[in-house]
């Protein structure tokens, strides 16, 4: 059976969005920062606007080390920076 006469949608159609996708993640280990770091290299739209840990010295060694590699891409306020349990 010949695949060619197959047609398949494309989301090519749809109108062009400037807005920055907002991205946050919950758990600064290796796994949060590498997870973080790879949603923004996946589309240069995105932009990660808050963080959250149990520990303040790991969110703040993961903010670090996400900024230091995709600095224009990061904009987590302070206010933005959650930490505790219930973060």
């Amino acid at each position: 059976m010949a695949a060619s006469g197959l047609a398949f949608p494309s989301v090519t159609f749809g109108k062009p969005d400037s807005r920055k996708l907002k991205i946050g993640y919950i758990g600064c280990g290796g796994r949060g920062t590498g997870a973080a770091t790879q949603a923004m290299n996946a589309d240069s739209n995105v932009e990660l606007w808050a963080m959250g840990d149990v520990s303040q010295s790991r969110l703040d060694s993961s903010f670090k080390s996400v900024k230091g590699s995709h600095g224009d891409k990061v904009n987590v306020d302070p206010k933005r920076q959650f930490v505790g349990l219930d973060a």
